[in-house]
Parts: structure tokens; sequence; C-alpha cells
């Protein structure tokens, strides 16, 4: 079995369909898909949200392919 530990300052941006608001510092998302930036600090916290571009590039996928 394998797995990667997280340090400190790792970055993730996660897709989610905010059904319940979603408030990050003083913007909120409601009801619709949202993508958020996270830095690993003891554990994920929000750092704000950012846009489908950015999502995919992460990902390292290219407009038009299926995730």
């Amino acid at each position: 079995m394998r797995w990667t530990l997280l340090h400190n300052k790792d970055i993730r941006i996660i897709k989610r369909f905010a059904l319940l608001p979603i408030r990050i510092d003083y913007e909120v998302r409601w009801l619709e898909t949202v993508y958020i930036r996270q830095e690993y600090y003891n554990g994920w916290h929000n750092d704000g949200f950012v846009d489908k571009r950015s999502y995919l590039n992460l990902k390292g996928l290219q407009k038009g392919e299926r995730l």
C-alpha cells in the first residue's frame, strides 16, 4: 500500500455544487458549480474561488476533454 504525505503549503482546487451557501471571506456562492482553491496547513483550508480554467489547468486537461 502506498500514499503521499501532505506538506504544509500544498495547494489543490476542488469542484463542488453549492447546494448550501459557501462563504469564503466576503463572497458567497449558492446553487451553482464552484471551484475552490484550498491550501493545506494542518488540514485543508479554503483560500478563495477560482474559475473553471484554473481548475482544468491544474488537472492537466485541455478544452473539450472530459474528466
